[in-house]
Order: C-alpha cells, then structure tokens, then sequence
C-alpha cells in the first residue's frame, strides 16, 4: 500500500525526488533482546486467555466481589443498624453472670457454646448458645433413621453493667448469612443442585454413592461441593491476574513507568485501557494474595504443598491441643466458674488479655480459652486471640498454651495470617476500609475491560462495512 507523508506526497514521490527526500536519520532501529524476544511470543495466546477467562467469570466476580465488600465490614453496619444491642451502663455484672442470663433467656435445652469477653464486643458481653431443634428430618428412605438435625445458634447481647439481655441474633438467618452462603458456595451450600444434600442428593452419604441408572462413584467423585466450586473460581482468576501482569507489565519496567498515566485525551478506547492497566497494577498484589487464600481454604493439600516448599513444619497445626486431655476431679471439688477461670489468665498471665472462654462439655472436659498476647493480626468482632489455652475444669491447671511462637515464622504466615489477610483484620479498622475497595475493583476491571472489548467489536465491525 502506498503511504504519504504530511505534505501529501506519496513514499514514492518523495524518494524520487531530492527535494522532498526524508530528513529523519538512518539510525538503525535497536535490536530486540533475546529474552524480551522469547518472552512476547506467548502474548496473542496469553491475551485471549485473559479475556475470555474475564469474561467466563465476570458473573462470578460481580457475586464474590459484593458479598466479600460487606462480610468485610457486616459487623460496624450492623452495630450501627441495631445499635440497641450495644447499649450498656455503669459496673460489671461479670462474664459468668452474663453467661447466666443470655442461657436463661434462651429456649429450653439451650447450652452455653462460648462466652466473648466485652474487649472484642464492643463493650458488651456476647454470648453464643446452641438450641436443639426437635423435628427430625426425614432421609426420604423406608427404614432409615432420621438423620439429627443441626442445633440453632444463637448469640446473645448482654448489658454488662444490668446483666439484662439487650437482644438475640441467629447466626443462619438474616441478610449477612444469606450473603454469606453467596460468597462461600454460591448458594449452593449442598453441591452444584444440591446433589450431596443429605436427605435427597445423588451423593448422599446414606446411598452408598449411587447415582441414577446405578452407577456408583463417577459423578460424585468429580461434581465439586460448593466451596470446592468456588475455588477453582478462585484458581482461575488468578490465572486471569497473572496473564493481566504479563500482558500489561511485563517484561521490561518502562511498561511500569506508563502503567499509572490516566489517558483522558486519546479517544474512549485509550481512556479505558489506561484505567484498567493503572487500577491492575495497583491491586495486583492484594489481589492475588486474596484469592490465592481464599483458595487454600477449601484445598487443604495447598497448606502441605507449601509445607513441603518451605521451612514450614510438615504437618504442623498451631493452636491444635494433644489428644487426650481431660480434666481430673480433687476430692469433692467441684468445677470453677468461667470468672475463676478468667483470673486464672489475668493473674498467671498479666500480660495476656481474655477474649472468649468456652466451658467443658462433660465431667471430664475442659475449659478452653482464646487471648491476645502482644501483637495480633486477629482483630475481627468474636474472632481475637492468638494463643489458644486449654485448662483443667477443677483447679484451672493450663493443660495447653499454644503460641504463634510454636512454629516458625512460616507457620505462622500460613496459619495466624491467612485468614487475617484474606478478610482485611490484620490492620484492624483501616485495612478493613482498604479491602472493601480492593473487594469492589474487579467490578471496575471488568467494567473496563468489557468496554473495551465492545469498542474492538464496533470498530471491526466499521472496518468489515467499509472494505466491503
């Protein structure tokens, strides 16, 4: 094809004529590297697999990205919206005396599961109780037994200066449960259609693995549970988060250097590309790092692959007390209230504070405690405490102290931080703010993303009509 140049005049017209010959200089073009070489021939393949990957999981993000967003700071909204829960007033009724009252004013049969001190509740004692439900439910088979249902959990706000109950909630009920369900099984909690639900799923414990026609263990062996589901969901966006990097930023760090200009001037398509390349660069690695968690929680075999490829302890459980301990009457003694058990930790341990104490279940049990010591990236509403305690219910002998300091620093990334990181505790109040944004930017990549892609389309389109 014939070009021209400012002037009008075409290639050829300029190199046959002296006057009009180029001016610029005959340096030569610089050799590309070997390795920049070698590195961009993937590109074409790489960038069709990150945009159709984008687009396969576009619903999925739109799902995980608001349900994460809330779960993120549900706890802060929610003791604003039922501020009447967090009421208190003057004293201190004490934690076994709110324990008392939250059992009392649940249904009959309920039983204390844990009591959360008032540091980590917003000033209030919470406390959680388990209900039985009596309805059994039917399996659906002639001569099964009635599977057992599941107890009712419920939390209590108890006024720490009164002891009065300011107010209940269930935990499997309401907006933030259901929101929940959305971002860990995406509503699907028994399976893809529920086909592992236990009373009428193909994979049903009770039916052996059957599946219609006869056929034992082909589908059930692959139909993924619902957070098995979500993270392979999980494992394909970063692979779409890693062929955004090499598309976009990699290799070479002039890319790096560009990567942030916001282009406003250049037409919609620039605009868009260069808000999408300079939010991705951004949270790139906290994105990453989120999914990349939010994996590992439903593939257990992700925390003995990284056992095996670091210094980590292979099989190593922090906070996992030995088997086997049990509690071991004195005399007559009889068992020590949770307030005994309390001053146990502040009198032995003056530098720990008690966040939650859970009473035995038996005779022979034994308390268990969460406290902080130092440092804590645990900082979520119910959920503090770095060193988990086990004590004897009879004279409050700690029978267990785990640390983060029982494994080494690459334990302690991978079991003390993981959840932290994943949901935005480890900074308290402001990473939590941070990772709602970071929550809501693949909305925006998306959004970007998918303009761009609709631009591409309207300009081959023109193209195709106008060569016709």
């Amino acid at each position: 094809m014939t070009m021209t140049d400012d002037t009008g005049r075409s290639d050829d017209a300029a190199a046959a004529d002296p006057a009009v010959a180029p001016t610029t200089p005959t340096t030569p073009r610089p050799v590309r590297s070997r390795v920049r070489s070698w590195a961009m021939r993937p590109r074409r393949l790489v960038v069709r697999v990150h945009r159709w990957l984008s687009f396969a999981l576009l619903a999925w993000l739109v799902v995980i990205s608001t349900t994460g967003a809330w779960l993120v700071v549900h706890d802060p909204v929610e003791s604003w919206l039922h501020a009447d829960r967090y009421a208190t007033t003057p004293g201190d009724v004490g934690l076994e005396a709110a324990a008392g009252a939250a059992v009392a004013a649940a249904p009959t049969g309920a039983t204390l599961d844990s009591a959360q001190t008032r540091r980590n509740s917003r000033g209030v004692y919470k406390i959680d109780v388990s209900v039985p439900v009596d309805a059994p439910s039917d399996t659906g088979d002639a001569g099964a037994e009635p599977a057992a249902p599941e107890p009712r959990s419920l939390t209590y706000f108890v006024d720490p200066g009164s002891g009065r109950v300011n107010g209940a909630a269930d935990g499997e009920a309401g907006a933030t449960a259901w929101l929940y369900r959305g971002h860990m099984y995406l509503w699907q909690d028994h399976g893809v259609l529920g086909v592992f639900d236990s009373t009428s799923g193909w994979c049903r414990a009770d039916a052996a693995g059957a599946e219609p026609g006869g056929v034992k263990g082909l589908a059930c062996a692959v139909i993924p549970a619902g957070d098995d589901m979500i993270a392979w969901f999980a494992v394909g966006w970063i692979v779409v988060l890693s062929t955004g990097f090499y598309v976009w930023y990699w290799p070479g760090v002039r890319r790096w250097a560009s990567a942030l200009l916001v282009r406003r001037r250049r037409g919609a398509f620039a605009l868009h590309l260069s808000v999408h390349k300079a939010v991705g660069l951004v949270v790139w690695v906290p994105l990453t790092m989120i999914a990349f968690t939010g994996a590992a929680f439903a593939f257990p075999n992700m925390k003995s692959w990284y056992q095996n490829v670091t210094p980590a302890h292979r099989g190593l459980e922090l906070w996992t007390a030995p088997d086997g301990l049990v509690s071991t009457p004195v005399g007559g003694t009889s068992r020590l209230g949770i307030d005994r058990i309390a001053d146990v930790v502040a009198t032995r341990y003056p530098a720990r504070r008690l966040d939650a104490i859970s009473p035995p279940a038996d005779a022979a049990g034994t308390y268990s405690a969460w406290v902080t010591r130092g440092f804590s990236p645990w900082t979520r509403e119910d959920s503090a405490g770095n060193v988990f305690m086990v004590f004897d219910q009879y004279t409050g002998q700690v029978l267990y102290d785990g640390t983060p300091g029982a494994g080494n620093v690459f334990d302690q990334v991978w079991d003390d931080y993981s959840f932290p990181l994943h949901a935005g505790d480890v900074g308290g109040t402001p990473t939590r703010v941070l990772w709602v944004v970071f929550a809501l930017t693949p909305l925006g990549l998306g959004g970007t993303g998918l303009t761009m892609h609709l631009i591409r389309r309207r300009k081959r389109a023109r193209r195709r009509a106008a060569s016709r």
